[in-house]
């Protein structure tokens, strides 16, 4: 029989305990009642008993498995690697009971949601007083009728905003991608696909996505502009729920004066157009209502520039430029930064206003999945955003959502550290290692620290050096670990750790340089689907190095040369790939020693063809570490960061992988390293990841 996690967890505790144990003291280590506990007695007895395995039961001592000790080792291994039904926490419980209520269009009874559940009607009762103030937010009500069962009670368009902020609450923001790339789920960061993902998954029409994006693509080519990264996703994931709500037969009403006001939009006249080109769309099959519901999320959706000769409109955009140049003397009173002449931040207000205004006067919800925290993270860069909205709210005689003034401080804060790098940097540099993965970031923050006046625009590998590339990027000169042959550029050559000699040299090759004058580089146009492919890259390789991950704690090494050999057996099991390995971080700490002294680790780090995927490892000793430094002293470390990448790489997973580098560089990340637990670890590597992937998707206009 199938068996579920709560079902495992005691087994595994019944296997490890040598005595009789009560019910009681099982409920307390598994966080259920003792009545669970007895509930689930008799499916641990049937489990068991497919193994041949008794449980005594006695009055008064309690339970215990009569096993002998062969035996248990191949207990412990099947329950080990048993594979279990998902038992719901009280939040996902929550997950289901919204999706649930939110997909019925009558009562539902208590007793479905009990057995759907497996859970008491108390504990569903419990469950539904929890979840009642978030139905709330969205101006519905959980009515429940005694006897009869709950429902919920609201207009259609207030479930429609909370079925997509419960997706939204749900699925992270890089399945959303996935899902609209290629119409599958893929492992997320936190969990399989499981139940609870199918309940929530079922709100959708999963059959339509591709006609929607159909016709985004047809109006990104008729307009000239390209969607921002999250207005595509929403507006995406807005059709699927509306296409499911439609063929449960629940459609929304438009106010006629809307109506016909939305009626003269150029986006109603490109979606009719669309219609006419392609007959296999029938437009008779959406509801007139629902396609001005359409339009109205069109016309609030946020577009980014993307073609050259379609810049900001004198004529077109008058009103939101003098908004905008408003907005940006507020803030440069409240900053004492001078922004006055950044046609960037000018242009990207006006691209932005227009929209945000149609979704508030539209009364559209607004999803900003990083308010929480830019209110965390910047403040004081919130605060100068709130009162710059002051004026919108005056003259468009609004209110502007946290969500929309957290969009609106990002383009602030943007300008103001465009701003406050223009004014020191002169010179445009890239940074370039061997591997390109942990030494480069290492060098990069150490540049960054002694030169305000570098601004360093990549960070690039020695082994993947594309010429057009670099080219393309307007640099002026490169610090490179490597001499690097054939290189057009004039270059630097420096120590893996910055040495003070280092230091002097850049510091005199700078005195003698001329920087060449930039010139402002015409953007590229990047094609929907190539900015997707890429996102799903990123994506990709986050989830490579998640899955990856491992910590080895209390392992006995005396020096440089063991240490590599454990890593190495670690990563690849054949005694070729071992020797190859090897010498791969061999070679890589013959080129200089990664070790941060002041952190007590070490950066073990190398590419080689003897892996075909991202590896990133903790290790602790049972002591102190001895490793010899670039100096030859040797150096007590606490721990050893080890990363490792494959020779072929592609530019998103060296990004990924110098993004870890950075945050153990310049956070309270390696304080975690030395110490925390590997739950711990994981759960911060997974939030940097998040945000990482986080700033890809959600762009500045």
């Amino acid at each position: 029989m199938k068996m579920t996690s709560r079902v495992k967890k005691i087994i595994t505790i019944l296997l490890n305990q040598q005595d009789y144990i009560t019910t009681q003291e099982i409920s307390e280590e598994i966080n259920v009642s003792t009545r669970t506990v007895l509930r689930e007695l008799d499916s641990v007895e049937r489990c068991l008993a497919e193994k041949n395995v008794l449980l005594e039961k006695k009055k008064g001592l309690g339970i215990k498995i009569i096993i002998e000790k062969q035996q248990l080792e191949e207990m412990m291994n099947w329950i080990q690697n048993e594979k279990t039904e998902l038992t719901e926490s009280p939040e996902q419980r929550h997950t289901v009971l919204k999706a649930e209520l939110l997909k019925e269009q009558g009562t539902t009874k208590l007793y479905t949601l009990t057995y759907s559940l497996d859970v008491t009607e108390s504990t569903i009762s419990n469950d539904l007083d929890n979840i009642q103030d978030w139905f709330e937010k969205f101006e519905l009500k959980l009515i429940r009728k005694p006897g009869l069962g709950v429902y919920i009670e609201g207009s259609e368009k207030s479930k429609r905003r909370a079925i997509v902020a419960l997706l939204y609450e749900h699925f992270h923001e890089a399945d959303l991608i996935k899902f609209i790339i290629n119409n599958e789920w893929h492992k997320s960061l936190k969990t399989n696909f499981t139940k609870i993902d199918e309940v929530v998954y079922d709100l959708m029409e999963i059959s339509e996505v591709a006609l929607m994006r159909d016709f985004l693509k047809y109006l990104e080519t008729y307009t000239g502009y390209q969607l921002a990264d999250h207005s595509y996703i929403a507006l995406i994931i807005r059709f699927i729920v509306t296409r499911k709500r439609i063929h449960q037969g629940l459609t929304i009403t438009i106010d006629q004066e809307l109506k016909k006001a939305l009626k003269n939009e150029k986006i109603y006249f490109i979606l009719e157009q669309w219609s006419k080109e392609n007959l296999a769309v029938k437009m008779d099959a959406f509801p007139e209502d629902e396609l001005f519901y359409l339009v109205m999320h069109i016309k609030g959706a946020t577009l980014r520039e993307t073609f050259s000769e379609n810049r900001i409109s004198m004529i077109e955009d008058f009103k939101m430029i003098k908004l905008a140049k408003k907005i940006i003397r507020i803030a440069e009173n409240n900053t004492n930064v001078y922004l006055e002449d950044n046609e960037k931040l000018l242009s990207g207000l006006v691209r932005h206003l227009g929209p945000a205004i149609n979704r508030i006067k539209l009364k559209l919800d607004v999803m900003n999945p990083l308010v929480k925290e830019i209110k965390e993270m910047y403040p004081s860069l919130f605060s100068v955003a709130i009162e710059c909205v002051k004026i919108i709210e005056e003259e468009e005689n609004i209110i502007v959502p946290e969500d929309e003034v957290a969009y609106i401080a990002t383009h602030i804060g943007s300008a103001i550290k465009y701003q406050n790098r223009r004014t020191n940097t002169q010179y445009r540099v890239i940074v370039a290692c061997g591997s390109g993965i942990g030494t480069s970031q290492l060098l990069a923050a150490e540049i960054e620290k002694e030169f305000h006046n570098i601004d360093i625009v990549d960070i690039v590998s020695t082994l993947q050096m594309d010429n057009d590339r670099i080219k393309a990027l307007n640099v002026d000169l490169m610090i490179s670990t490597i001499s690097i042959p054939n290189c057009d550029l004039p270059t630097i050559h420096v120590n893996c750790i910055l040495t003070d000699q280092d230091k002097v040299e850049i510091k005199k090759f700078l005195e003698g340089f001329m920087p060449k004058p930039h010139l402002p580089n015409l953007q590229k146009i990047v094609h929907l689907n190539e900015k997707l492919t890429r996102l799903k890259h990123y994506c990709d390789t986050i989830l490579e190095v998640v899955d990856n991950f491992q910590l080895f704690e209390d392992i006995e090494i005396n020096d440089l040369k063991e240490l590599i050999q454990f890593v190495s057996a670690q990563i690849v099991s054949s005694e070729n790939a071992r020797n190859e390995l090897e010498k791969a971080f061999i070679d890589r700490e013959e080129k200089g020693s990664t070790i941060l002294g002041k952190k007590s680790m070490m950066l073990l780090h190398t590419r080689s063809s003897a892996v075909d995927q991202l590896y990133f490892m903790i290790v602790r000793g049972k002591d102190k570490i001895p490793i010899y430094n670039n100096k030859n002293i040797l150096v007590d470390l606490d721990v050893i960061v080890v990363m490792v990448a494959p020779i072929s790489i592609k530019h998103v997973e060296l990004e990924v992988l110098s993004e870890i580098s950075r945050m153990i560089i310049t956070s309270e990340f390696a304080d975690l390293l030395k110490s925390g637990t590997k739950r711990q670890i994981f759960e911060v590597l997974s939030s940097i990841l998040d945000q990482f992937i986080q700033s890809k998707v959600i762009v500045t206009e």
